[in-house]
């Protein structure tokens, strides 16, 4: 078990990518702490049967959130190896919200949170031996624009800045920190794509070598791989789990 007794804390873990990561985690014999702004859910339970799991309600979104998960997940596994900045929302302007108001949200909750969270989990574990780090969830949208997503992809290049200035920072106390860069990954946040519209699987595998949009666990062992002593000399990187969609000059006809 490559991750045996690390001590993980994951924002935004219930659904998706997040809890795909938080059971790979538990499997490789992580103590983990999940997370949402909503009471647990009976999945985490679920996942309780199968490690040293725990869940801590706190809103990401919010000035103190940050602060208070870092502190919960430190108290109920006695200390934090790794910081996983996953909580993450897509919401563009329009007739619902302002496109200031989306602005806003997308960036407290995609930006502010991790930075925030890495500054306290930092302050929190102390100087340590390579053997810590921070684990940011980007996406291809870190490096390629998508049309009408102007807040979203601007927070997820901030994403991407954050783990390599991190990076540069945090070296002196001895903790590593990475990025993964999700492609087109069916999860409740993106499924509306697939119920609104029958043939998204067809027309945005077009965009793929690999011939299809991704799931959850595709950005589970990545996710180890960073958090495992294996990364042990990796800091400051960007890993995009996108099937080859950031390789291809174009769509395929």
């Amino acid at each position: 078990m490559r991750l045996k007794n690390q001590r993980i804390v994951i924002s935004g873990s219930t659904t998706g990518i997040g809890f795909a990561m938080a059971h790979r985690f538990v499997m490789e014999g992580a103590r983990v702490v999940c997370n949402s702004h909503l009471p647990e859910p009976a999945n985490i339970g679920e996942l309780r049967q199968l490690g040293d799991v725990h869940y801590v309600q706190a809103d990401q979104s919010t000035d103190d959130g940050p602060a208070a998960l870092i502190d919960r997940a430190y108290d109920l596994l006695g200390g934090l190896d790794h910081f996983v900045s996953n909580v993450g929302i897509f919401v563009e302007g329009g007739d619902s919200i302002s496109h200031a108001e989306a602005f806003d949200l997308t960036y407290r909750i995609n930006v502010r949170s991790g930075f925030l969270g890495s500054h306290h989990f930092r302050r929190r574990i102390g100087k340590r031996d390579w053997d810590a780090s921070i684990l940011f969830i980007g996406s291809v949208n870190s490096l390629l624009a998508s049309p009408g997503h102007t807040a979203y992809d601007g927070s997820k290049g901030a994403v991407l800045m954050h783990a390599r200035s991190f990076a540069v920072d945090f070296a002196k106390y001895g903790i590593r920190v990475n990025a993964i860069g999700p492609g087109q990954t069916r999860t409740p946040l993106t499924e509306s794509d697939w119920v609104n519209n029958p043939r998204f699987e067809e027309e945005w595998s077009r965009h793929i070598p690999m011939e299809r949009s991704g799931i959850p666990s595709d950005c589970a062992g990545p996710a180890v791989f960073f958090l495992s002593s294996d990364a042990c000399y990796v800091t400051g990187q960007i890993l995009y789990v996108d099937g080859g969609n950031t390789a291809a000059q174009i769509a395929r006809f």
